[in-house]
């Protein structure tokens, strides 16, 4: 077996270990949003329910993505023709989805547009968010709205 050392495979092993240590660089505080909802939604909801707890947590960590679905979206609907999204909807027919993660790590503002992040959008969230700390849905729900208005709030900030 033969060990490339040519300045190419050194670049590349630069690239990947630069894209390995910037996807946790992207979603260190929302995770932390995340686990906070999911906490607070299994305390105050009273669930004694083990999958109950289970799916709160997974529920959290979804919501923590759907900021991201965005951008796949609007380059799936709203705009495929851009090179961009083109790049993108590549990398997702080809099942890349390392390649998809480090993408909208890397072009996310050059993708999306900020349709998820417009005022009426956060306002029917902010309707929905009401309606999930007031009404009497489960858990699971609770923390998926709750985590992805979070991270929404955030990601908006950054």
């Amino acid at each position: 077996m033969e060990i490339n050392t040519t300045k190419e495979a050194k670049y590349d092993r630069i690239i990947l270990s630069m894209n390995i240590v910037s996807f946790p660089k992207h979603y260190k505080i929302p995770l932390l949003i995340a686990l906070v909802v999911s906490l607070a939604v299994i305390t105050l909801g009273n669930e004694t329910s083990p999958f109950g707890v289970v799916f709160t947590f997974l529920a959290s960590i979804a919501g923590m993505f759907f900021v991201d679905l965005g951008a796949v979206l609007h380059a799936f609907i709203v705009d495929p023709s851009t090179n961009e999204s083109q790049h993108l909807i590549e990398k997702i027919k080809l099942k890349d989805f390392k390649g998809v993660i480090s993408f909208l790590n890397n072009e996310e503002y050059k993708v999306s547009d900020p349709t998820i992040k417009s005022a009426l959008f956060q306002f029917l969230l902010l309707v929905f968010l009401y309606y999930a700390a007031i009404g009497g849905i489960p858990g699971f729900s609770k923390a998926l709205i709750f985590s992805f208005f979070g991270s929404l709030l955030y990601f908006q900030m950054v």
